[in-house]
């Protein structure tokens, strides 16, 4: 089959379960949940492993909101983005994840958050990165609230740069270690916390609205 379509596009009360799925072309993603949360449905997906798909899940809600939820999924290979959520407007995009892993063999965005509707839930989360890339990004007043996540060997593991609204990052029970920068929020009034383990030379934050505890790799 040609790789220049989403594998699964999702609607809504759709789940999958039990697959494997490789090779989503650039542009286009192993699952995409697009605007299927009309009436507050929703799609699914339970123990999917996908390798070398561009995009792992897309949610995207500009016409309607999207709705997506995910339990052990797995993202390997080569990919640009694990997961992938926009908010277009007026329309919101609600991901959450539950015992999600990514080891990417390349540069990748393990969660990339975009748009004032845009919400990223992850409970038990696991990133293992080859040196580069980030581990989440959100950017123009997309939230996050992450828990017992683990984001290990990458370039940044949370990168809020100054583009939009201000973001909203919230992490406890977090885990990072050998990345480059733990931490990079440049947006001025991005708000939330980080609650963890991390290193204090690897944290830059230029708000005073986000705030951070934890244990300190370096000095303990």
């Amino acid at each position: 089959d040609a790789n220049n379509h989403h594998i699964i596009k999702i609607g809504s009360d759709n789940e999958v379960s039990f697959l494997t799925l490789k090779n989503a072309g650039s542009g286009f993603a192993g699952i995409a949940a697009i605007d299927n949360g009309a009436a507050n449905g929703y799609g699914l997906a339970h123990k999917v492993v996908m390798w070398d798909c561009d995009t792992g899940v897309l949610c995207h809600g500009s016409s309607a909101n999207a709705i997506f939820y995910g339990e052990y999924l797995d993202f390997e290979g080569s990919f640009t983005y694990g997961l992938k959520i926009e908010a277009v407007g007026a329309f919101t995009s609600y991901c959450a994840v539950i015992d999600h892993y990514l080891s990417p063999t390349a540069a990748s965005i393990g969660a990339h958050a975009s748009g004032a509707g845009a919400s990223f839930i992850a409970t038990v989360y696991e990133h293992y990165g080859v040196g580069t890339g980030n581990g989440v990004h959100l950017e123009d007043g997309a939230t996050m609230e992450m828990s017992a996540g683990t984001i290990e060997g990458v370039g940044t593991a949370y990168y809020v740069p100054n583009s939009g609204a201000a973001p909203s990052l919230k992490a406890v029970g977090g885990r990072l270690l050998n990345n480059t920068t733990d931490i990079n929020v440049i947006h001025p009034t991005a708000d939330g916390s980080y609650q963890g383990v991390s290193s204090h030379v690897k944290v830059s934050n230029a708000s005073p609205l986000f705030y951070w505890n934890f244990l300190d790799v370096d000095d303990g």
